[in-house]
């Protein structure tokens, strides 16, 4: 069986979002991000990027919703979280400290309106930050 994952990347030196660097962003089993060099050989930069997994839900405009992204629930903000414990993807409200797990979330009522990296002033209170 071959398990298909989408992923995307922030690069934390560029800051900015990347499918691919260089050559190929490549990410191994273990969990290390690399980059195939001119020459054919890899090299680890995981301390350079953070990784992100599509959910496998689509936003209410048909966008690919990430882990870390932003999105919008009617009303309420929420940050898309992997939660290790559960091994499942959730949707935190940071404003009251709620997880919901993505079976109970409405998908076509969500909408991305950012990222944690892109955009963190959406999770701010007076200047707080909230991650």
């Amino acid at each position: 069986m071959t398990l298909n994952y989408k992923l995307r990347a922030w690069n934390k030196v560029k800051n900015e979002m990347e499918q691919s660097a260089y050559g190929e962003l490549l990410i191994q089993q273990s969990g290390s991000v690399c980059i195939q060099q001119d020459d054919n050989t890899l090299a680890d930069v995981s301390h350079d990027y953070d990784v992100m997994q599509f959910t496998g839900l689509l936003d209410k405009n048909g966008k690919e919703i990430y882990s870390c992204d932003i999105v919008k629930h009617h009303n309420t903000i929420l940050v898309v979280e992997w939660i290790d414990d559960y091994a499942c993807f959730s949707f935190t409200d940071k404003e009251v400290d709620t997880q919901h797990y993505l079976q109970k979330i409405d998908s076509p009522n969500l909408e991305i309106i950012g990222n944690i990296y892109e955009t963190p002033h959406l999770l701010t209170t007076d200047n707080t930050t909230k991650v």
